[in-house]
């Protein structure tokens, strides 16, 4: 299976990708760079010139921000994350409301460094094998993301507590 055709390697060939699963009572995401397939529970995030990089924006800080306390607080408070009339089942995460999910502005010179610490770090979790350290470094991942929203103590306080 080693031998694809030529033309599909423009699509396989050096792409990365974030998985989101549909069908969660949070926010999921995953990375991959490994050609795979996805069914109908998951959306496929990608950047429009399938690098790791479009304009300044990195697949790791999507993929910061998609699994951070903060947006799964946020779908949850907006109703996102719901049963969509099903009684049983877990709950589900619709295309269009994912699309709404709100980005900081990261223009400011504060921001980028923030962001950089954060694909640092989404970066260090996706290299080790092991997941030693990782509970912090979600932690710390959450703590830059509220940072980035310039959440309050307070605010920060309740999305730790949800």
């Amino acid at each position: 299976m080693n031998d694809f055709p030529s033309k599909l390697n423009f699509f396989i060939k050096d792409s990365e990708w974030i998985f989101v699963r549909l069908s969660d009572n949070r926010l999921t995401g995953t990375y991959t760079e490994e050609f795979v397939c996805a069914d109908l529970s998951l959306y496929i995030i990608t950047l429009p010139n399938l690098e790791k990089t479009w304009r300044e924006i990195s697949l790791y800080y999507i993929l910061a921000l998609i699994n951070s306390s903060l947006q799964t607080f946020y779908f949850r408070n907006m109703n996102y994350i719901k049963n969509y009339g099903l009684k049983v089942g877990t709950p589900q995460i619709r295309l269009s409301d994912l699309r709404l999910m709100p980005l900081p502005n990261i223009a400011s010179e504060n921001s980028k460094i923030t962001v950089q610490k954060i694909c640092t770090i989404v970066e260090g979790i996706l290299k080790s094998n092991s997941n030693n350290g990782l509970k912090d470094s979600m932690v710390e991942i959450d703590d830059l993301v509220m940072d980035l929203y310039k959440l309050t103590p307070e605010e920060k306080e309740i999305i730790r507590k949800s």
